[in-house]
């Protein structure tokens, strides 16, 4: 897949494949992630990116590869949505969509291949007659430098192509005399700024090697000059010193000159102020749709216009300002056509200053045009189109936005109301035992509903802050206790970390297990201490650690198989979670739990950054 003919942008093949693999990739994982999260709208529109791509660099090979991408998404809107029939259909209308775009794109872009490559040709053919010419014959910018300067140009100035092209500074050798040079000047400056037409100009040069050498100049712009580039003109020389030779160079100039005024791709013409026709090339005759020179050449120019009025404010324009470049004008073509083209044209005056003719080239914009209706319109529709989507989609988050923070408002009441009940059902007991038993229970309970409390309050719903959570959890366990802080001290080292509630609730009941096992039993008879809490991210997991410098537990104790609730439950949490959770005993004793990145778990740095 790596032929494409052309790159119009200067990215190299390996940019393109990584560009084009990532997006389409993108576009995928976006779509099963959409799907499986319920929302089905927004994100289909993002496989235009890799299909414009595709069809537009690749082309044909990048067709087959669109299909590919378009049944892909089909594929999974099928899987995700089996049931959805509606959902199915519209997928299939889409994917009829892409596939069209595609095809449009991959057919606009073979077609501007095929004009480049048409281009080139022309360009090599126009070099090659420069270079083979036998006359002098020079390209020049409109600031006077040299851009091309043929074999004759050397032969006859004395001067090589690498002296003079991209320099001005030749025309100080070809004229010495300051004087002479500064009337040449004027007069080529003339030429240039009013694209005016200069024919059989006779000045005198002085050759490298000393001698002088009369030259007839023969100058024309170039009709086909890329428009918005600085024009460029053609300087044809014939060195007519010797009298003889003059009449055959002539000659040889007006056929090389015809030659290279019949290679251009755009319509070339020169025609009468009254409307007639009275030079033009063969391209011409196919631009307008006719059979032969004949046929057109027997009408007028008049004819051809769609409206009379544009040719009136065309003539009025060039006669005013004795030239036009790019003037949009609309014509007809035999058949009936109506295209839309640009005029370059310059008025040729006599001596008196009266217009003997029109001179200039005609090119067809038509396609062009009609590609950029297309693209403006197929712009503003997918504008409008995702504006809506937005819009709905903005509403829709805001209503369930509403909903989601009323559930956990709701759950949170709802677990409050449960510890309520703990708290009225303990008053009425008298076991000691049964009484703690209870309480464990109530701190439980106090912990998921701590999860529910910090997502009502939190911006995005769905994510918690987990490190303060952590913070919140501890010192109410510490108040519960009824822990001297002088005594027994808190030390918290908590990297930001957001987690999803999946994750949040079982873990928090894993750290409500393990401190208050801490200040059960890790600081007996008044003793002094610290309790310890770390999380933080720690090649590509979650690390919590959490521990004391209490008395610890006998080396020998099998914890993991105790019968206390507390570690049963901790280590069916870390289970679930898919964890694992170690214990150390040297100095104390620290419970370290490490869980598998998650979707739906973020790390932050300290500055609160992803």
């Amino acid at each position: 897949m790596s032929d494409t003919g052309r790159s119009a942008f200067s990215l190299t093949e390996n940019i393109w494949r990584a560009v084009i693999l990532f997006t389409s990739c993108a576009v995928l994982i976006i779509t099963a992630w959409c799907l499986s999260n319920g929302i089905t709208i927004i994100f289909m529109h993002l496989y235009y990116i890799p299909i414009v791509l595709l069809a537009y660099h690749y082309r044909k090979k990048g067709f087959f590869f669109c299909i590919l991408l378009s049944m892909a998404y089909l594929a999974l809107v099928a899987a995700y949505q089996p049931g959805d029939i509606f959902l199915i259909e519209g997928a299939i209308i889409r994917v009829a969509i892409f596939i069209a775009i595609a095809a449009l794109i991959v057919y606009l872009s073979e077609h501007l291949v095929q004009v480049q490559d048409e281009l080139k040709k022309t360009a090599q053919v126009r070099q090659s007659i420069i270079q083979n010419a036998n006359v002098w014959l020079m390209v020049l910018d409109s600031a006077g430098r040299v851009l091309e300067w043929n074999t004759a140009a050397e032969e006859m100035s004395g001067y090589s192509a690498n002296e003079v092209i991209g320099k001005t500074e030749v025309w100080k050798y070809l004229y010495p005399d300051a004087g002479y040079r500064k009337e040449i000047t004027k007069k080529i400056t003339e030429i240039i700024s009013k694209n005016l037409f200069l024919e059989n100009f006779r000045t005198t040069v002085l050759s490298k090697n000393g001698s002088q050498k009369v030259i007839l100049w023969n100058t024309r712009n170039l009709p086909d000059a890329p428009s918005g580039r600085p024009s460029r003109f053609i300087a044809i020389g014939i060195d007519v010193t010797d009298p003889e030779r003059a009449e055959e160079a002539l000659k040889k100039s007006e056929e090389r000159y015809r030659a290279f005024f019949s290679t251009s791709r755009d319509c070339v013409f020169i025609t009468s102020p009254d409307g007639h026709w009275i030079e033009f090339n063969d391209e011409a005759v196919t631009f307008f749709g006719y059979g032969s020179r004949e046929e057109l050449q027997a009408g007028r120019v008049g004819d051809r216009y769609a409206d009379p009025n544009e040719r009136a404010r065309y003539l009025s324009s060039i006669n005013e300002h004795g030239h036009s470049k790019d003037y949009p004008v609309r014509l007809r073509k035999k058949d009936g056509t109506i295209i839309q083209t640009l005029i370059t044209s310059v008025a040729i005056k006599d001596k008196e200053g009266h217009i003997q003719s029109y001179q200039g080239t005609i090119r067809d914009v038509t396609e062009q045009r009609q590609a950029e209706e297309l693209q403006r319109h197929f712009t503003e529709e997918l504008e409008l189109k995702v504006r809506s989507r937005t819009q709905e989609l903005e509403a829709s988050l805001e209503e369930k936005g509403i909903l989601l923070r009323e559930v956990h408002h709701r759950v949170k009441n709802n677990l409050q109301i449960i510890i309520s009940l703990v708290n009225l059902q303990m008053r009425k007991l008298d076991d000691p035992l049964l009484k703690q038993v209870m309480a464990e229970t109530q701190n439980r309970v106090r912990a998921m509903s701590l999860v529910h409390e910090k997502l009502y309050q939190s911006e995005s719903l769905s994510l918690i802050d987990f490190a303060d959570y952590i913070r919140f959890l501890a010192t109410r366990l510490f108040s519960f206790y009824a822990i001297d802080t002088r005594k027994v001290a808190l030390k918290l080292e908590l990297g930001k970390i957001l987690l999803d509630i999946n994750t949040a609730i079982p873990l928090g009941l894993v750290i409500n297990e393990l401190v208050s096992n801490s200040l059960k039993h890790a600081f007996p008879d008044d003793r002094s201490g610290t309790i310890r809490i770390s999380s933080g991210y720690d090649n590509g997991s979650i690390r919590l650690e959490v521990g004391d410098d209490g008395i610890g537990m006998p080396p020998d104790l099998d914890w993991k198989n105790l019968e206390s609730l507390g570690f049963r439950l901790v280590n069916s949490l870390v289970d679930q979670l898919d964890g694992k959770i170690i214990c150390e005993k040297d100095g104390g004793t620290v419970f370290i739990i490490s869980l598998p990145e998650k979707t739906g778990v973020m790390e932050y740095d300290s500055r609160g950054n992803r």
